[in-house]
């Protein structure tokens, strides 16, 4: 998934903190670097939304509740124990940490953005993105297709410009997978009867997924602003794309986020 006169990038966990778990740690970080060449672009940092009680993410024994935009370095602690509170905000919330803020900074550690979600909940529908002086870059809603369930993320930039959608799966990905759903039926019966073989332990080797690919344009038939290739993990932006890069890389990085932490 190429797109033309693109650059590309990837967005990557630094260190183990909250993988562990799979549940999100005050703290834990993303690096957004170049690709090829690896080039630091930026450094995106996790921590409570605003106005999150104490029951929220967990944080290491002695952590901060909240990390200013205007700090770097944040040590990644040990996971402390699990309270009562946080039990009953996760029950509240339906299971799930609430969704945290993405802090985003550029290589010398200067803020550039921050991702702010404004829906209570472990996986709200709306997100405000502010630059480092709180003024508006523009907002991402998350949604679903009522059809596919297929995930769906919209870009409003702040200007008034028209909004940019991604929707996993490209037309291409859904296509060849039509095709070859009958050999996915014959996989998945395999898969079945190695599983009942194995007691289930490589049942996750023969599993096939729907495309999980993203494209995001401007309508329908507009050229690819920002695309995500699930195969090799990489994300390509236009390079004369109008939309500002803060905002790029913080749908970047909302959607990885998803990928790593969505149950």
């Amino acid at each position: 998934m190429a797109v033309g006169g693109s650059v590309g990038f990837t967005v990557e966990v630094e260190g183990a903190a909250g993988m562990r778990t799979g549940a999100w740690v005050v703290g834990e970080t993303l690096a957004i670097a170049g690709h090829p060449g690896r080039a630091p672009l930026a450094t995106v940092r996790l921590r409570r939304a605003a106005g999150q009680e104490a029951g929220g993410a967990r944080q290491g024994r002695g952590a901060a509740a909240h990390v200013p935009l205007g700090e770097v370095t944040v040590a990644e602690a040990p996971l402390g124990e699990v309270t009562v509170a946080e039990v009953e905000e996760r029950a509240r919330l339906g299971g799930g940490d609430p969704h945290p803020a993405l802090d985003l900074f550029a290589p010398d550690g200067a803020p550039l953005a921050t991702v702010e979600p404004r829906e209570v909940g472990a996986w709200p529908g709306l997100f405000e993105v502010v630059d480092a002086d709180g003024r508006p870059l523009g907002t991402v809603v998350r949604s679903r297709t009522p059809l596919l369930r297929r995930a769906t993320w919209t870009i409003h930039p702040a200007d008034g410009g028209p909004p940019v959608t991604g929707r996993q799966g490209t037309a291409a990905g859904w296509l060849a997978f039509t095709a070859l759903l009958p050999l996915w039926l014959l996989a998945l019966l395999i898969s079945l009867l190695v599983a009942l073989g194995t007691f289930g332990l490589v049942t996750q080797l023969l599993t096939w997924g729907r495309p999980k690919s993203v494209a995001w344009r401007r309508g329908p038939l507009g050229r690819r602003l920002l695309a995500f290739g699930h195969a090799r993990g990489l994300y390509r932006a236009a390079a004369s794309s109008p939309l500002d890069e803060r905002l790029i890389h913080a749908q970047a990085a909302l959607h990885r986020f998803t990928a790593l932490h969505a149950t």
